[in-house]
């Protein structure tokens, strides 16, 4: 499916914090670099000292479809400086007399010059109100991501326009004063005047943006945003910023499921911005995933799958800002993109739906084996844990989607984008989980760290020293133990009993107890043994 111009401006909102100065993820490029159909074109200050490294300010520009987009960075600093001094004022106290709101409006001018064509503004959070606010001021079109409050702060320059043009050429025009809300009061002419120096507009200019803002105190023109239920933003967003929830079947309430700061994140945006996309083109099992959706977004945010899969934590040897399970969540979420230039490959986001679909279905079902008859058991956290550790892998391995031996069989095929858990190839009801060093190979050639495998492998099989205690709730895998305890060649083998030795798990998904299989392989030994356990 092509990406829809919403996901890919969500996209590129999510891009501008890996871009210029204090990138989360550097390594993406300079101007002239593509990021699937679209070109980074243009961007603002990025050298220390500049007023927009100053303000904390930062806007990339995209040729993209035909239009210019550009992208404005939103709050990347949050606790010592961004959150006090520029959102509070711009959604608290309806303040469009900031350096960001200034720069906003001088970056867009300066891309005006450069371009012909229709422009689209786009940005996240602080970034959603700075693109709406210059957006509407110069009517383009306009796509927000989760944005904090700012059309009070754009009625507020509206009034104060308004007055300037209606006294400007009065005798006592420099006696005039206005009240703004929340903002205080101020001299008409001498403050409108120094506003629109600020933002970079000529007086002459005046009745153009006038004109823009003629606009009603509760409707905004070109104007789209959206949200995920639960975010801490809504509380930073009056009714006259409006913004729309991502709505699916099924879909939880994201404050509740991974926190309102984490329903805030650009990446999971995006992330549900495409499930929402998928399932409008048709893909409706794709929400079989909400079923899991707690422990499967949950380890979107576990920084030690990040690490696991080989991504730096922080600025190790200048991999960029952000921690590593913010880089894999941002890599997870470029990897929508399907055409153009693939800057994490199109496989990860996918992998992850495609085993979390299947997943997801098991935990819904009303027939489950004991493993999994509980959706709230570990076996799904283990497993979720393991699909996003995967997704990220794939994401950061850039893969893109084409078919690769996997080593296991002679002449049999794997493809990364349907990921690691697979149901059916043996029986309907039986689940493989696919741990192979080939599958899990990092960007080095070697296997990676599987960061839930031992907490996986405690949960599916018995500890020697608890086994009365788990022949009484799983009858199967304790007598397979006890089997494998009886049998020296065991032993000679593979060693000691550990996460180590195996390498693939199959799972019986229902309650048929009249014949049970479990496979062994010793990390991608062709011959694999298998042992009847009966019920």
């Amino acid at each position: 499916m092509t990406v829809s111009n919403e996901l890919m401006y969500a996209i590129l909102s999510m891009d501008s914090y890996n871009r210029g100065y204090g990138e989360g993820i550097s390594g993406l490029g300079g101007i002239g670099t593509n990021i699937g159909a679209a070109t980074f074109t243009e961007q603002s200050d990025t050298l220390d000292g500049d007023p927009g490294v100053t303000a904390d300010f930062y806007a990339a520009a995209y040729s993209y479809n035909g239009e210019t987009v550009i992208s404005y960075r939103g709050t990347d600093n949050p606790f010592f400086w961004e959150l006090p001094f520029d959102d509070f004022p711009i959604a608290g106290k309806n303040d469009f007399d900031e350096p960001q709101v200034h720069l906003a409006s001088q970056f867009f001018r300066s891309v005006v010059t450069n371009t012909s064509g229709p422009i689209t503004t786009t940005g996240h959070s602080l970034g959603g109100a700075l693109a709406g606010f210059t957006g509407s001021l110069y009517g383009s079109d306009i796509l927000a991501v989760d944005p904090i409050d700012f059309f009070p702060a754009l009625l507020n320059l509206k009034t104060l326009l308004e007055r300037y043009i209606l006294i400007k050429d009065d005798p006592n025009a420099a006696t005039d004063e206005i009240a703004l809300p929340l903002m205080g009061t101020f001299p008409t002419v001498e403050f409108a005047e120094e506003q629109l120096a600020a933002m970079g507009i000529p007086l002459t200019q005046i009745p153009f943006i006038s004109d823009q803002l003629n606009i009603s105190d509760d409707q905004l023109p070109k104007y789209v945003a959206f949200h995920l239920s639960g975010s801490i933003a809504i509380g930073a967003r009056e009714a006259a910023t409006p913004s729309t929830a991502i709505d699916l079947p099924g879909l939880p309430n994201m404050g509740l499921t991974v926190g309102p700061i984490d329903a805030h994140s650009a990446s999971l945006n995006v992330i549900i911005k495409y499930v929402e996309g998928q399932y409008t083109a048709g893909d409706t099992d794709i929400i079989n995933f909400t079923s899991i959706a707690n422990p499967l977004l949950d380890a979107l945010f576990i920084n030690e799958l990040g690490v696991a899969a080989g991504i730096a934590d922080g600025n190790e040897n200048g991999a960029g800002l952000s921690s590593a399970h913010a880089k894999m969540r941002d890599m997870i979420a470029y990897s929508a993109l399907d055409e153009g230039t693939l800057v994490f490959g199109n496989t990860g986001i996918r992998s992850m739906f495609d085993d979390a679909e299947q997943l997801g279905l098991i935990a819904s079902g009303e027939d489950n084996s004991n493993m999994f008859s509980d959706p709230d058991a570990d076996i799904y956290k283990y497993l979720s844990n393991v699909i996003v550790e995967f997704a990220g892998l794939q994401a950061y391995l850039e893969t893109d989607s084409i078919l690769s031996a996997d080593g296991s069989e002679p002449g049999q095929y794997w493809n990364a984008v349907d990921g690691i858990l697979e149901i059916g190839s043996l029986h309907s009801n039986i689940m493989r989980v696919d741990l192979t060093d080939f599958a899990w190979r990092g960007k080095d050639g070697n296997p990676v760290d599987i960061y839930s495998k031992d907490d996986l492998f405690a949960r599916i099989l018995a500890p020697t020293e608890n086994l009365d205690q788990y022949i009484s709730a799983y009858p199967t895998l304790p007598n397979f133990l006890n089997y494998l305890h009886s049998k020296p060649e065991f032993a000679e083998k593979w060693g000691a009993i550990s996460s180590d030795i195996f390498d693939t798990f199959y799972m019986r998904t229902d309650k048929d107890v009249a014949k049970k299989d479990i496979y062994l392989s010793n990390y991608g030994e062709i011959d694999r043994k298998a042992w009847e356990t009966g019920n």
